[in-house]
């Protein structure tokens, strides 16, 4: 099966079609502003970027050093990069925008010592999973919500980077806050970690270029130990970033 047959193919298992109405109320109901047009559109965009996404999901099985190089241009590294040197650990709130899971992967290659919350994808297909799971595996630790959390703070004791996404689902310790000018459920994992370690939270973007490139950026965030407080903050500059 082709690349291209295999991304239509998730794409059907994850009922695109069954979706789009969902999408459609949401997006109406976060911009009451904008008409249908603008509505269908921003749904088209979105279904091309998750081809891409996904089609460069697999693509990753084939990275390797010098493709870095290559393809990855990186802004504000250096954010990241002081961050380590504080020794107690990062946590990169990386969204669910362009690119989150090749950007663990990249960082792996680039030398990073990555981990990631992951989905253990135990009811998907197995070309799914292994495209989303054991592509990440070969580069990196992927923890799963059902784990004992011991082992985040163990990464963070090690000085290590934890990637995690703050849009994805909240869990039963999750939380609301506002984003887009409605409520949103979030998890709170993020903000537990930094008040009980004093890791540093740096946020993350991983931007699809023309060619399958990437561009790698890194926002600092300065957390007050507030957990309320703290959330909202990220969110609020994802929705400035968004």
């Amino acid at each position: 099966m082709s690349l291209l047959a295999r991304v239509r193919y998730i794409q059907n298992s994850v009922g695109r079609h069954a979706r789009r109405t969902v999408y459609l109320r949401h997006l109406e109901r976060v911009f009451p502003e904008k008409d249908s047009d603008w509505h269908h559109s921003t749904i088209h965009e979105y279904w091309k970027r998750l081809e891409s996404g996904l089609l460069g999901l697999y693509l990753a099985s084939r990275f390797y050093a010098r493709f870095l190089e290559e393809k990855v241009q990186w802004e504000n590294r250096e954010v990241l990069d002081r961050a380590l040197m504080s020794g107690r650990g990062v946590v990169l709130p990386a969204p669910h925008f362009r690119d989150e899971r090749a950007m663990h992967i990249l960082l792996a290659i680039a030398g990073y010592s990555m981990h990631v919350i992951s989905s253990s994808y135990d009811d998907a297909p197995l070309n799914v999973r292994r495209a989303r799971l054991e592509i990440s595996q070969k580069w990196h630790h992927a923890g799963f919500p059902s784990e004992s959390p011991r082992w985040l703070y163990r990464a963070l004791d090690a000085g290590d980077v934890i990637q995690i996404a703050p849009t994805a689902y909240a869990g039963p310790k999750g939380f609301w806050l506002r984003s887009f000018g409605v409520p949103v459920l979030a998890t709170s994992t993020p903000y537990r970690l930094h008040r009980a370690t004093g890791c540093c939270l740096v946020l993350a973007y991983n931007h699809v270029l023309p060619g399958f490139r990437y561009r790698m950026e890194f926002e600092p965030f300065e957390p007050t130990g507030d957990i309320d407080t703290d959330a909202q903050g990220v969110f609020d500059s994802l929705e400035s970033f968004a």
